[in-house]
């Protein structure tokens, strides 16, 4: 079976450059794809799904399930330019990030603004692809995904919240800005394939845990991986007084980063003293055995599907998270 997913960075591409000035720089942003992981598994789901309905020909995935591939990986590229804005990132996948490119920043009236007009623009014509998908309960299922993006990165940025409220709301901003584009492409890929309630739920469940263990465990290996690991710098949500599991769970522990956690700042001088702290305590260790009940959840959503190749391959990416170094 071949689902080409390394192909999607570039249709999406082509989907998108319209204008020779623009197409370099979406070339540039699309290039920079790292695992392709969310085309990957919705094209597996896709497969999978199009065998639970028997929605089989010479073709094991419909083109309307490959431009929800595309629009997802459009949404997330989007996101990623954007968040680079924010974290004042450098770098991003070993490389540059666009804001930080010769000729991309317009020093006169901001210099990020070609980066934010960048990710508008794919994040434009994510939403003009889909709206040729030409199916109302698919297209409000991704339009979903957008909204929740938003919502997480205003919850990320005006949370003050402390103790349990605060991990609660770090889940649900987890959700939220990760885990939603997972469960909703996922859903909107089984509608595409004519299946069941029951199977949309298993697949938009798969999804949400997926992605909730994939986010935690990038915060973990935001301190304990390396930068060459990462393709950017350890740390970074820390220095951005971005709290993530490891340092809520380490409170219990140092009861004094509680006030990293109100304050939402911390300094570069207190990086080194607050890293060590989380690695001392069982932070870690707690947000990974986190991160492992979600992908167990994850898995337990497949039992509704046949024992195809693309299912061993679900399983596969999923066993796979809490054992991942970058």
């Amino acid at each position: 079976m071949r689902l080409r997913s390394p192909l999607i960075c570039p249709r999406a591409l082509k989907t998108t450059a319209d204008e020779g000035s623009i197409n370099r720089w979406t070339s540039y942003a699309v290039s920079g794809s790292g695992k392709m992981l969310r085309p990957t598994i919705i094209l597996l789901m896709a497969d999978l799904c199009n065998w639970q309905t028997g929605l089989l020909d010479d073709k094991t995935v419909q083109t309307s399930q490959y431009k929800i591939a595309m629009i997802a990986e459009m949404i997330h590229t989007s996101s990623l330019i954007h968040d680079d804005i924010i974290d004042e990132s450098d770098q991003r996948r070993g490389r540059a990030t666009v804001s930080k490119l010769k000729g991309a920043r317009l020093v006169s009236v901001g210099g990020d603004l070609m980066a934010v007009f960048l990710g508008d623009y794919i994040l434009a014509k994510a939403t003009e692809l889909l709206t040729t998908l030409n199916n109302a309960d698919v297209i409000q299922v991704l339009s979903q995904v957008i909204e929740d993006l938003v919502k997480g990165e205003l919850m990320q940025s005006t949370s003050v919240e402390d103790g349990d409220k605060a991990f609660v709301q770090y889940l649900n901003k987890t959700y939220r800005k990760t885990a939603s584009l997972f469960s909703h492409s996922l859903k909107a890929t089984a509608i595409c394939s004519g299946a069941s309630e029951t199977i949309q739920d298993a697949a938009f469940l798969f999804g949400k845990n997926f992605g909730m263990a994939f986010q935690l465990m990038d915060d973990v290996l935001d301190f304990v991986s390396t930068e060459e690991n990462l393709g950017k710098p350890a740390g970074v949500d820390l220095r951005l007084g971005i709290c993530t599991g490891p340092v809520l769970f380490a409170c219990d522990q140092y009861p004094e980063l509680q006030q990293v956690v109100r304050s939402r700042y911390c300094s570069e001088e207190d990086v080194p003293s607050v890293i060590d702290m989380v690695k001392k305590s069982d932070g870690i260790l707690r947000t990974k055995q986190l991160a492992e009940q979600y992908c167990n959840q994850a898995i337990r959503q497949l039992d509704v599907f046949p024992v195809t190749e693309s299912k061993r391959c679900l399983i596969d990416l999923v066993t796979k998270q809490t054992t991942r170094n970058k």
